[in-house]
């Protein structure tokens, strides 16, 4: 009987030692508090984007198009979508042009000088000479038309 405990002993920690060495997915990474440039940098560019008075909102598809949001306040990811979230693409920022979500200070260079400024109450709204119009929210750029 105890060259049956010592085996049965042996063969339990054999496997838990083989199922700790499979490979598994990796969490979620916790986005809770992240600035919208972290979201962008491991979710990509936004399928939306959104800004509101009070906030920001990028917007993002599942494989199956369910849409998954991140809401941030003064820069600060305040919601997040639930764990193992998963966009079904992941769009990099293009080089050298303005993508919704960027900041402003990344922005402007790629911009230029306005010929046309309009000044709401909760947002801006640049035209510049080559047509191209956006509004900045928050710090963000929206383009809103090329």
């Amino acid at each position: 009987m105890k060259n049956h405990k010592t085996t049965s002993l042996v063969c339990v920690a054999a496997s838990c030692l083989l199922l700790a060495a499979l490979p598994t997915t990796p969490p979620h990474k916790d986005l809770l508090g992240k600035s919208p440039d972290e979201v962008i940098q491991q979710h990509g560019v936004p399928d939306m984007a959104s800004a509101s008075a009070t906030h920001l909102k990028f917007s993002y598809r599942d494989a199956e198009g369910n849409q998954a949001d991140f809401f941030f306040h003064d820069d600060c990811a305040v919601k997040v979508p639930a764990p193992g979230f998963q966009p079904a693409k992941v769009t990099a920022p293009p080089a050298g042009k303005v993508y919704a979500g960027q900041k402003v200070t990344s922005a402007v260079g790629l911009l230029g000088n306005p010929r046309k400024t309009s000044v709401g109450s909760n947002a801006i709204q640049l035209t510049y000479p080559n047509g191209q119009s956006v509004m900045l929210q928050h710090g963000r750029v929206f383009p809103t038309s090329r």
